[in-house]
């Protein structure tokens, strides 16, 4: 008796069934860092006003970097530099995506902000059109060199080097009240961790059919060869 029929019909129930194991699952979404800004100001500026983040999240080799300005009138400010370090697996970036006009350099606990200390990344623009208004978010990219994985939480938890206090990161604040400057800096993290993606499986029902289906198939097949 041929069974060659046969073994395809059940070779390809098989696929499907792993194919609705596998919907089953729950996804995993990208687990993100954030820096808020705002816990310590580099002088009498209160640390209140310099409100603004850095949201680190990582894809495979890829690092996405949100920098928000969230001051708001009348005590709003421009975003022109950023710092930030990195853990000991991540030596450099590749290619980078970059706003216009800002440039990035990597130099581990060699870029000063300020009193805040040495950071390993300092991001910055000479151009005033170019910097972070309030209210706005700019985005940047960049293609990580080192030895993976890599996580969003190897750019949020690297303290600089000695600074006064230490910070996670930090960012000047320009153009604000009377022409104030300022740098605003973080020294906690806060981790928002994957959430599941809801992915839509067949119901109890439908999988039943489904299976029926196949059993059909492969009755009318094995009736076919013995006839």
């Amino acid at each position: 008796m041929d069974r060659r029929p046969m073994v395809c019909v059940l070779r390809a129930a098989a696929c499907v069934l792993a194919i609705l194991a596998a919907l089953a699952m729950p996804g995993a979404a990208r687990a993100v860092s954030v820096l808020t800004l705002s816990e310590f100001s580099s002088d009498e500026t209160p640390p209140g006003w310099l409100t603004g983040s850095l949201t680190f999240t990582v894809a495979g080799d890829v690092l996405t970097l949100v920098v928000a300005n969230n001051t708001v009138d009348p005590t709003d400010y421009f975003i022109n530099q950023v710092y930030f370090s990195a853990t000991s697996n991540v030596t450099g970036f590749g290619s980078t995506n970059l706003p216009s006009d800002w440039t990035v350099v990597f130099n581990e606990n060699g870029e000063k902000a300020n009193g805040f200390g040495y950071f390993d990344v300092a991001l910055a623009t000479s151009k005033r059109a170019a910097q972070v208004g309030p209210g706005e978010a700019l985005t940047f990219t960049f293609d990580l060199a080192g030895t993976a994985p890599f996580a969003d939480a190897d750019f949020a938890a690297e303290l600089s080097d000695r600074g006064h206090p230490a910070a996670l990161g930090a960012a000047k604040f320009v153009r604000g009240p009377g022409d104030d400057s300022a740098f605003g800096s973080a020294e906690y993290i806060v981790v928002t961790p994957p959430t599941p993606v809801d992915l839509t499986v067949p119901e109890p029902l439908t999988l039943t059919a489904c299976l029926v289906g196949f059993a059909a198939v492969a009755l009318g097949v094995r009736r076919r060869v013995r006839a």
